[in-house]
C-alpha cells in the first residue's frame, strides 16, 4: 500500500504525479491512497467509482473531518533519508533527489517490494514509472476524461473554429508565477508569443499550402488582445478545465514549459512545442508528443 504524502503544485503537476503513481500501482498490484487530488475529482467523469476499481483512493478513511486530521499528522512525520521503516509505516522520501532533479525509478525492486509489503507513506515530486506509464496511458485518459459539462463546452468550441479553418494550434500563454519561477526565466511578454505564432504560420502556410492556421489561446493571465490583430486567433477567459482540454483538441500546441500543455498534449496525443529559448526559431520537427 502507498500512501502519498506530496501536493504536487497546481493540477498539471498533479496529474502527472498522480499517472505515474497510478500506472506503478496498476503494474505491481498495491493499493494507492492519493489524498491531494480531493479539490480537482469534481471536473472528471465518474473519477471515485472508476479509481476505485483499480483500488485507488483519495482518502485514507471515509469521514472528511478524521481524513484531514491524520493527514496533518502524516506532514509532520519527517525522515530525512530516503526509506525509514517504523512500527506502522515505511516512509520513503526522495527530497535529496528533488533538490538534484533526479528522477527516482519507481521500478526498484527495494521500492516495489515495500509498497506491496508495507505500508509506505512517499513524499518527493519526481517519483516516474516512465517504463510503465504507456502501458496504462489510455486507462489513465479514461479516469481523467472531463464531466459532460466540460466535453461539451470544448466540442461545440473546437468544432465552431473547425468549420472556418484546417489547423488549429493552442497557444498556452503561461504567466502567474512563471514571474518569479527560476528568475523570470520562461515569462514572455505577449509581442514573444505573436512571434511564435507568426513563425508557426508560417511553417503552416508551407506545410499545408491553400489551408488556414488558427490560434486557440488558453491563458491564466490577462492577454492584450490588441497585439494579436493580424493574426487569426480565439481568446476568452475560460476554467481552466475548460482552457487545458481544449489545448488536448487542438493540432499542435505552443507554450513554455509547463506540466499544463504537456498533460493537454499527453491527452489528446497533439505534438508539442515548448519555448524553452524565446530567442530560437521554431521548428517543425521539434514538436513531439509527451509519452510519459
Amino acid at each position: 500500500m502507498v500512501i502519498v504524502n506530496y501536493e504536487a503544485g497546481q493540477l498539471g503537476n498533479r496529474l502527472f504525479h498522480f499517472a505515474h503513481f497510478i500506472a506503478n500501482s496498476k503494474y505491481y498490484k498495491y493499493r494507492l491512497v492519493y489524498p491531494y487530488f480531493e479539490e480537482y475529482k469534481c471536473f472528471f467523469e465518474d473519477f471515485e467509482t472508476n479509481a476505485a476499481k483499480c483500488n485507488i483512493s483519495l482518502s485514507l478513511i471515509g469521514q472528511k473531518f478524521l481524513n484531514r486530521k491524520l493527514l496533518k499528522v502524516l506532514r509532520s512525520l519527517d525522515s530525512g533519508s530516503i526509506l525509514v521503516k517504523t512500527g506502522f509505516l515505511a516512509i520513503h522520501d526522495i527530497g535529496d533527489k528533488d533538490n538534484k532533479g533526479e528522477d527516482f525509478d519507481m521500478s526498484d525492486p527495494k521500492f516495489v517490494l515495500s509498497c506491496k509489503c508495507d505500508r509506505v507513506l512517499t513524499r518527493g515530486w519526481l517519483y516516474r514509472d516512465v517504463k510503465h506509464l504507456p502501458l496504462f496511458s489510455e486507462w489513465i485518459r479514461k479516469l481523467f476524461t472531463p464531466t459532460k459539462h466540460y466535453r461539451e463546452e470544448i466540442e461545440s468550441l473546437i468544432k465552431s473554429y473547425r468549420a472556418t479553418n484546417d489547423v488549429i494550434v493552442g497557444v498556452h500563454i503561461r504567466r502567474g508565477d512563471y514571474r518569479q519561477f527560476d528568475n523570470g526565466k520562461w515569462f514572455y511578454k505577449d509581442e514573444t508569443y505573436l512571434e511564435k505564432m507568426m513563425e508557426v504560420q508560417s511553417i503552416f502556410s508551407k506545410e499545408h499550402p491553400g489551408k488556414s492556421t488558427m490560434f486557440h489561446i488558453s491563458s491564466n493571465d490577462e492577454v492584450n488582445l490588441t497585439v494579436f490583430e493580424g493574426i487569426n486567433f480565439a481568446f476568452k477567459s475560460r476554467h481552466f478545465i475548460t482552457d487545458l482540454y481544449c489545448l488536448s483538441s487542438c493540432d499542435y500546441i505552443i507554450g513554455p514549459p509547463s506540466t499544463f500543455s504537456a498533460w493537454a498534449s499527453f491527452y489528446g496525443k497533439v505534438p508539442l512545442y515548448h519555448i524553452n529559448d524565446k530567442d530560437a526559431p521554431v521548428l517543425l520537427e521539434e514538436f513531439s508528443v509527451v509519452k510519459s
